[in-house]
This record gives C-alpha cells, sequence and structure tokens, in this order.
C-alpha cells in the first residue's frame, strides 16, 4: 500500500486510528463529498481501494477546503491490503444475515462498542462501490457488518451521506482509546494474521477431502464464527497448529 498506515494508541476516536475505506470508488464528487463529512467530523484518514480515475480537481472543489484528506489518501489494490495491519474492520452492507457475522451493528451501536474497553486499536470501516456495494470477497475479512437503518428499504443513502452518518455517531462518543489488547501482553490478531490462520485452515479442510461445495461452505462459517469471536494473536497460532497437524495426518 503506497503510505505508512500509523498503529498509535492512546488518541481520540476521532483521529487516525479509525480509517474510512472506499472500495472501488469512481465518482469524483462522492469523493469529495466524503472529504468533506470526514474533516466535518473530525478524521482525516481516507483509503482508496482500486477507485478509477477521476477528476481531481472536481473532487477538491466539492470537498470544500478538505483538499488534504484527498491529497493524503491512500491507495490500494485490495481490501486485504487496505485493512491487512487493523484490529477490526466494519462493512457496511445489507447483506448482514447471510455472512454470518452476528446481529448487524448501527453506527451508534458501533460507536458505542469502540468507546467501550475491547475498542482499541487500529479500525478500518468499509463502503463499497456506489452502484454495486462488496463483494463477498472484499466482505470476507470484515470482523462486523454495519447497516444504516431507514424507513423505508426501497431508499438508501448515497456514498457521502452514509459516510456522514457513520462519522457523526463516532464522533459523538468520542473517547480516550485503549490500547489494541485484551488485558495482556497477547494483543488481538490484525486482519493479515487472521488470512494466515484462515490459508492454514483452508488447507487443512481440503486436506480432509470433503466435496469441494461442502469445504466452501465449512470455510465460509468457519470464518464467520472466529471474525465475531475477535481472536488473540496467540489464539491464531493455535489454529494454524491444528490446521499443521491436520495436514501432516494427511500426507502419511
Amino acid at each position: 500500500m503506497r503510505s505508512n498506515l500509523k498503529r498509535d494508541g492512546g488518541l481520540n476516536m476521532a483521529d487516525d486510528r479509525i480509517r474510512i475505506v472506499l472500495v472501488r470508488p469512481s465518482d469524483a464528487r462522492n469523493i469529495g463529498a466524503v472529504a468533506r463529512a470526514m474533516r466535518v467530523t473530525g478524521f482525516t484518514r481516507l483509503v482508496l481501494v482500486a477507485s478509477e480515475p477521476f477528476d481531481v480537481d472536481l473532487a477538491a472543489q466539492v470537498s470544500c477546503r478538505s483538499e488534504a484528506i484527498l491529497a493524503d489518501a491512500v491507495h490500494a489494490d485490495s481490501v486485504r491490503e487496505a485493512v491487512a495491519d487493523c484490529d477490526f474492520v466494519v462493512a457496511t452492507t445489507r447483506r448482514a444475515r447471510e455472512l454470518g457475522r452476528g446481529e448487524p451493528l448501527t453506527p451508534r451501536t458501533l460507536a458505542d462498542d469502540l468507546a467501550g474497553p475491547s475498542g482499541g486499536g487500529r479500525v478500518a470501516i468499509l463502503f463499497g462501490a456506489e452502484r454495486i456495494g462488496l463483494t463477498n470477497d472484499e466482505l470476507a475479512p470484515c470482523h462486523r457488518i454495519l447497516t444504516i437503518p431507514s424507513a423505508s428499504p426501497e431508499v438508501s443513502l448515497n456514498l457521502a451521506q452514509a459516510v456522514m452518518v457513520v462519522c457523526y455517531e463516532l464522533s459523538q462518543r468520542a473517547a480516550p482509546v485503549q490500547p489494541a489488547t485484551t488485558g495482556d501482553d497477547d494483543p488481538l490478531a490484525t486482519t493479515g494474521e487472521l488470512e494466515e490462520m484462515y490459508a492454514h485452515l483452508a488447507r487443512a479442510i481440503e486436506a480432509l477431502e470433503f466435496p469441494a461445495e461442502k469445504a466452501a461452505k465449512w470455510q465460509g462459517r468457519l470464518r464467520g464464527l472466529l471474525q465475531r469471536a475477535r481472536l488473540r494473536r496467540l489464539e491464531t497460532y493455535l489454529f494454524r497448529t491444528l490446521a499443521e497437524r491436520i495436514l501432516r495426518r494427511a500426507d502419511d
């Protein structure tokens, strides 16, 4: 990823520890409006994933003196690259039930969670492309799903409006950040560490010779279960060790 993403602790909620991630954005006006919403609510870290070429001058014009956020935006080629060093990843989508990530959060309940004792560390909030949202692969690294309630299921917010609602609720619950640990020297696993664990588990499941369709279903449900658990780093080592034992047995 073409920038250095900080992992500082001890900051306020509306700061660099929370990054707003736009996936495949294409409309310069929406990107500029997102930067404006972020500046108004006190957030500065913007990440653009696989963004299409857009009119930078138009985005700056719409951003209304938020050009610094646009200039400092990080560009990444994939969601996994954008969130690899994050401790908690939330995706905005209406497809909560089918993804196995538990009861969907709202912007307000997310703010409450992040202000609590287990809400420390680096946080990424994903917003999908304006037309088609987030794909299954882009949703895979996410720990939880967030939905924005609306009066009618037939209408939805545009990208900048959704970012504004989420950032506003987070800014209203600004609080000192706890270190990204669970009470001792064993920190929460980053998204990158979790992806390494899932790769080991996938190979172990394949080694057990499940039918392809059943293996894919197992992997999806296992990922959903473990993402909700917010594993510690040492716990990922346990699962990796288990997977390696399975692979050794399968090779005997």
